[in-house]
């Protein structure tokens, strides 16, 4: 897992379209929120922090699935 990173830094740190796991915070201390991306982890953190709930930070981890993102997510 990388992170904590400012979503400030999204586009300089998610570069590949791909499945994955994410965790979402509003201090970079405490998960807030954790999703994943089947598809494009990129695009799934951008839209869940645009929810208005004041997140400021994230960690990633890219899968090599869409099951092993789900599986991640569920761990975290």
């Amino acid at each position: 897992m990388k992170g904590p990173i400012s979503l400030k830094e999204i586009d300089t740190y998610l570069t590949k379209k791909l499945p994955g796991a994410y965790i979402l915070s509003r201090d970079g201390k405490v998960a807030h929120y954790v999703g994943r991306s089947d598809v494009d982890l990129a695009s799934r953190i951008k839209s869940s922090s645009k929810e208005g709930k004041g997140y400021k930070y994230f960690w990633y981890e890219y899968t090599d699935s869409p099951i092993r993102a789900y599986y991640l997510e569920c761990e975290w």
